[in-house]
């Protein structure tokens, strides 16, 4: 008998003649459950700590907002899903530090695109990082600016597939929806019940592989509220 966990599943799935999966198929599925539905989302909350640390203004705006929303224990996600800024901050800094920066297509017909020709059967390489920085889309790209998401400018709308970080059309992220609720629940949690601020002499400076994070890695100094 196996636990009732995703690695107990694996072991105890059975093909339709009665197999079980080889152990390569199940080391592969382990390591695509860590760097999917574990290492992306704790990309995204550790940098939008350090983007709203830097940003004290947006820190205080999603703040606000928590603190004053009608919210029950154990929170709502209905009531996360309609907190502007509190998905606005989320929204913001997977376009502006994207945690999956590329990803891959196999052409399934011979295509013309921008001048170029693509024979059937090519990888294309999709620069989901760069799409989140077009200046034709995205008014200065390069700031963290969460007001671009209100009703008012709704920047993202102009263009389809201008904001992929869970991919796009038929293969988006089977995860997307699981992986938007843990964070906005994390955000809430760290917004209601907690300050933090970024510790001194670090090196922020950017790496992007695996994942866009600091040199230093991101250190903070944590309090509670009520402290």
């Amino acid at each position: 008998e196996q636990p009732n966990d995703l690695l107990g599943s694996l072991f105890s799935v059975r093909d339709d003649a009665d197999r079980p999966l080889p152990h390569r198929a199940i080391v592969h599925e382990i390591h695509n459950q860590l760097f999917a539905g574990h290492d992306t989302t704790v990309t995204v909350m550790a940098n939008l700590m350090k983007q709203l640390a830097e940003h004290p203004d947006r820190l205080a705006e999603a703040r606000h907002e928590v603190t004053t929303a009608d919210l029950t224990d154990p929170l709502d996600l209905d009531r996360l899903k309609g907190l502007p800024h509190l998905n606005a901050v989320l929204d913001e800094s997977m376009r502006s530090i994207t945690p999956v920066q590329v990803t891959f297509r196999t052409m399934l017909r011979d295509m013309d695109y921008a001048g170029w020709h693509i024979p059937k059967a090519w990888t294309v390489c999709l620069a989901i990082a760069g799409t989140h920085h077009k200046p034709e889309v995205w008014t200065e790209p390069d700031r963290f600016d969460p007001e671009r998401w209100c009703p008012a400018r709704n920047e993202q709308a102009g263009e389809q597939h201008a904001y992929i970080p869970f991919g796009g059309g038929p293969r988006l992220c089977l995860g997307a929806n699981f992986a938007y609720a843990e964070m906005r629940i994390m955000l809430a949690v760290l917004l209601r019940d907690y300050r933090w601020e970024l510790v001194a002499g670090q090196d922020l400076s950017y790496r992007t592989l695996p994942f866009p994070r600091p040199r230093s890695g991101i250190r903070v100094r944590f309090s509670r509220m009520a402290d």
